[in-house]
């Protein structure tokens, strides 16, 4: 049956006629994956990777003074246990109204194929597949295939469901991009963050399973990030008050130059929340007022999935109304941001941006 649903998915792709190829890709790869078997907590669009520059295409001065130069990549989609391991599967995608290069399959084949190697470089995964509405290249480690789906069949769509399918489990190594940035550190003028403790950190919060987890291995990152400002110091976690608990407790201990910190009080709460959906409105006027109940006026509330609209009222809006009607600053820090500091971005740096636009946004 489910070779049979391959083989009708893959016969009506030259038939299809999206507006874009974003509304190809993500109609597409969703359900492609879903045929082979994939659940969608293993599936990240947008991945994103590293991969080092040949020498050889670097001029001279920029080859003596950077030493190994990388560049950031892209793939449109990957199967993974979490961002931080390595894909089983790299997806992209592609739609053209008309089949290029004189409507010659091998030489499209051959075009689609001379764009894998950045990303096998960046990602090493085990499959690596490139879908458009024409074709389908796989490559499968030293070797690659190509289906023409204007004429495939039932066969070739049993071999690909074979190939593809969903294994019992996936790869348990870090992700090659985060292999070669094991080495880096953070150093800036506010904020220094060893690499390697980050991606482990940031690992653990992935790969979390129970409820329990979930909470404290994102706790452990924040302090982690907070640790990472020399002024700052973590005074407590997951402390018992009689109103309920605060995930964790920060304290700003001064500074002889002027920090973002110095217009707010001592202690800075933050809150963590590792959940699978973003986080609603009403959760974010619960962290106010307890911010509120300590006479505190700064909190981070860190939302792996951001803030969103609850019962038709939108957080966001919720967080520029509490700064402009009471002074409370709250900072939201969501998995965009964790993947600017995977990059090399100062915490630091994100706190006094989102502080500056919190308090100029229109």
């Amino acid at each position: 049956m489910t070779r049979e649903k391959l083989y009708e998915f893959l016969n009506e792709l030259p038939e299809q006629d999206p507006e874009t190829s974003s509304e190809f890709m993500y109609q597409n790869i969703s359900e492609f994956l879903d045929i082979l078997q994939y659940d969608t907590d293993v599936i990240f669009y947008e991945l994103g990777g590293r991969y080092k520059v040949d020498p050889a295409h670097l001029d001279e001065d920029t080859a003596s003074r950077e030493g190994d130069v990388y560049r950031f990549i892209q793939a449109d989609a990957g199967v993974a246990r979490s961002t931080s391991s390595r894909p089983y599967i790299v997806l992209e995608s592609k739609y053209s109204e008309e089949l290029p290069f004189d409507e010659d399959i091998e030489i499209y084949n051959n075009f689609l194929s001379e764009e894998l190697s950045l990303h096998i470089d960046a990602f090493d995964p085990v499959f690596f597949v490139y879908l458009t509405n024409f074709s389908l290249v796989i490559y499968d480690g030293g070797r690659g295939s190509n289906y023409d789906l204007r004429d495939i069949s039932m066969t070739d769509a049993g071999e690909i469901l074979e190939l593809l399918r969903a294994p019992e489990e996936l790869p348990r190594e870090i992700a090659p991009s985060i292999k070669s940035a094991e080495t880096s550190s953070i150093q800036t003028k506010h904020f220094e963050l060893d690499t390697v403790d980050y991606t482990r950190a940031l690992r653990e919060v992935d790969e979390a399973e129970s409820t329990a987890e979930k909470g404290d291995s994102f706790e452990r990152l924040a302090v982690l990030l907070f640790s990472g400002i020399s002024f700052l110091q973590k005074r407590d976690r997951q402390l018992r008050t009689h109103t309920g608990e605060i995930d964790v407790v920060i304290e700003y201990m001064g500074s002889e130059h002027l920090t973002i910190f110095d217009d707010y009080s001592r202690f800075i709460l933050a809150e963590c929340k590792n959940w699978s959906g973003s986080v609603g409105s009403d959760q974010i006027r619960v962290f106010k007022d307890r911010l509120n109940e300590h006479r505190l006026d700064f909190g981070v509330f860190f939302a792996r999935n951001g803030i969103s609209g609850d019962t038709g009222a939108d957080a966001s809006k919720r967080v520029q109304d509490i700064f402009r009607d009471e002074g409370i600053a709250i900072i939201v820090i969501s998995d965009l941001e964790l993947k600017q500091i995977k990059r090399g971005v100062s915490f630091y740096e994100i706190l006094d941006q989102k502080l500056y636009e919190l308090r100029f946004s229109e």
